[in-house]
């Protein structure tokens, strides 16, 4: 495919081979955010997991000298933390996702006026030189 596209245009072939490079960097920047982001989470969990645990395991210690409320902040802001990353990871996906949606389709928007005013020229290969009398 792509060594036909550049026999016909290497003029979409460049543009193409330009947008892959930017992709692929959007790619391995998001990759990155998102594995670093799944172990903060998985540790945000654990906390959590840890704290809710322990309130439940000694219940009748924590109610005897009345740490609920210390046990219910502890838990609160164990809470929070995993709030964050969570809405951390939402927004990034939703930059990631507008990026990507972007990108594709204002890349076949380009491809075609590219390909479109490259055919009406004659400048691309194995086009037939009377198209536009063709279509229109």
């Amino acid at each position: 495919g792509v060594c036909y596209l550049t026999y016909t245009s290497w003029q979409l072939s460049v543009i193409l081979l330009a947008v892959w490079g930017v992709l692929f960097y959007v790619y391995s920047v998001y990759g990155r955010f998102a594995r670093r982001s799944s172990l903060l989470r998985q540790d945000s969990l654990a906390s959590l997991n840890t704290v809710a645990t322990e309130a439940l395991q000694n219940v009748r210690t924590v109610r005897a000298c009345g740490g609920e409320g210390d046990l219910l902040d502890k838990y609160a802001a164990a809470s929070s933390d995993l709030l964050f990353l969570e809405h951390q990871r939402a927004a990034a996906y939703g930059l990631y996702a507008t990026f990507y949606n972007g990108l594709t389709e204002g890349i076949k928007a380009v491809a075609l006026a590219t390909g479109g005013a490259l055919v009406a020229r004659g400048a691309a290969a194995g086009a037939p030189p009377d198209l536009d009398r063709a279509m229109g």
